[in-house]
């Protein structure tokens, strides 16, 4: 019940502030200009689904490698750290 509750308030409170925001014209015209891209996109992932794998695939290599060359320069650069450390608490 309580669930329900929420659910709904949830709900009608989300109605509530679309309809109060959308009395701006400015908004209006935002909201429809972001929904027809996002219709556009999701109709060219629905026409072209190995395309949009390729892509995904592409930007996750390059993601990945991108993440593989930053924690080498990280490792590196501890590694120096480490031994300038070193130098400095064994001259004592």
């Amino acid at each position: 019940m309580e669930k329900r509750r929420l659910v709904s308030g949830i709900v009608i409170g989300a109605i509530a502030g679309l309809a109060a925001v959308m009395t701006d014209r400015k908004v209006r015209k935002y909201t429809k200009e972001k929904l027809t891209k996002t219709v556009n996109q999701t109709s060219n992932i629905m026409k072209h689904p190995s395309e949009t794998v390729n892509r995904f695939r592409h930007r996750l290599d390059k993601f990945n490698e991108t993440f593989s060359t930053r924690a080498s320069q990280t490792v590196n650069t501890l590694q120096k750290l480490e031994e300038t450390l070193e130098k400095f608490t064994h001259k004592k």
